[in-house]
């Protein structure tokens, strides 16, 4: 599926397709991308936290685009 604009119906098809895998005995799982973002930084943290010295390189190699710590606000 494609990331076109809101309110097209897309999470709504995405729903019908898990409906259908489900009647043929597949197993679906269904998430926000906020939702995985969020649990793979938390479960990356608490390995990186177990670390007595914890090393941070190339801050600033990636821009970090305005609303980005939008995110946290879900924790």
């Amino acid at each position: 599926m494609n990331s076109s604009a809101c309110d097209t119906g897309k999470s709504h098809l995405a729903t019908a397709l898990a409906v259908e895998a489900v009647k043929a005995g597949k197993s679906v799982a269904f998430a926000t991308l906020a939702d995985i973002v969020i649990t793979t930084l938390r479960e990356h943290l608490r390995f990186l936290a177990r670390a007595s010295l914890l090393v941070v390189d190339e801050i600033g190699y990636l821009q970090v685009v305005p609303g980005g710590g939008n995110l946290s606000s879900s924790w």
